[in-house]
């Protein structure tokens, strides 16, 4: 037999006293919810040149009572234990059957329905639906002394888990705006990654901090894993030429434009590359004759942006022509 009682409440802790009849010694468990929230916080480093990505999760934890918290064993989940629809706990009893139900294992015939003489009720409400509600959520267990001061003055940070992926990289690389190439990781959680804070490394490198929306296990994920420095690009303008003409009385001005969008890879292994470029528009007094990419596109997205996927060597490059023939009258100063 245990009775519990809980002293009296002082302003700077409370005690929880158990007394046990009979007890010859082993261990007491006491399990109990505070009020506490917490957040993940993800460790992502990225490997390129071997396939990997490692992750390791922390939970961040905020005590949110006038108490504050000093345990050695905590459990946190994505998701809290339902109150409003938990089965409903039914006595067990095992009684002697109804005279009806034995009649009617014996053979004799089943008294009439109720339901089947009475008339029907117009507008009787229907009998009610039986609801089974399943709830999924991420456990956590961690055994180690934990100390979070209360009212939120400070956090706690527990590990979790740590685990390790083979991923495949690639690199999008946008060298109009921006020399860097932005690194992504795609790889398949084995278990599901709560929304949090993750802060990316490539080698001992920080490369991105960012929230992280989550992943699901089993379901495919991109992770945005920094800034490439060894996969970079530019835009070099190899001809441009003007030729001035008349049609009718109008004076006008044909210019040609050759660039070339170079990317390359710095690294020594080879590496996947989605390069953009774009495609322009003319507006007001300007023509746009021609434009054409040198090798064609894989994709147009739409909005003139143009998308090619391509496998770079170690030390190699991908380059893309792009051609370009507009008319405008003379005297206009054309902005590129």
């Amino acid at each position: 037999r245990v009775q519990k009682a809980i002293g009296e409440m002082e302003t700077d802790q409370s005690v929880l006293t158990v007394k046990l009849r009979g007890f010859k010694g082993g261990r007491l468990f006491l399990s109990y919810r505070i009020s506490t929230s917490w957040e993940p916080v993800y460790i992502f480093k990225a490997y390129p040149e071997k396939g990997k990505l490692s992750v390791e999760t922390f939970a961040r934890i905020t005590n949110y009572s006038s108490l504050p918290l000093l345990t050695r064993r905590a459990v946190v989940t994505t998701a809290p234990p339902p109150a409003k629809y938990t089965p409903t706990h039914r006595r067990w009893i095992l009684r002697e059957r109804e005279p009806v139900v034995r009649a009617l294992e014996m053979g004799a015939p089943p008294p009439p329905s109720p339901s089947m003489s009475a008339p029907k009720r117009v507008g009787a409400p229907p009998p009610p639906v039986e609801r089974t509600y399943t709830y999924i959520s991420t456990r956590y267990e961690y055994r180690g002394r934990l100390n979070i001061p209360e009212l939120g003055k400070g956090t706690g940070q527990i590990p979790l888990l740590r685990k390790r992926y083979g991923a495949s990289f690639f690199t999008a690389a946008y060298p109009e705006l921006s020399a860097k190439g932005y690194l992504n990781a795609v790889f398949t959680p084995d278990d599901d990654l709560a929304p949090g804070e993750a802060h990316v490394y490539l080698g001992s490198e920080l490369t991105a901090t960012l929230r992280y929306d989550g992943g699901r296990r089993g379901v495919v994920d991109t992770l945005f894993a920094g800034y490439d420095p060894l996969i970079t690009g530019e835009v070099k303008l190899v001809s441009q030429r003007r030729k001035d003409r008349k049609r009718g009385k109008e004076s006008f001005t044909v210019e040609k434009r050759t660039e070339e969008i170079r990317v390359k890879n710095g690294r020594r292994t080879r590496m996947t590359v989605v390069v953009y470029a774009r495609k322009p528009f003319a507006a007001g007094s300007v023509n746009l004759l021609k434009v054409r990419f040198k090798p064609k596109p894989k994709e147009d997205l739409g909005d003139g942006l143009m998308m090619w996927e391509v496998s770079i060597d170690p030390g190699g490059e991908f380059v893309i022509k792009r051609e370009i023939e507009v008319e405008y009258p003379k005297g206009v100063e054309l902005n590129w």
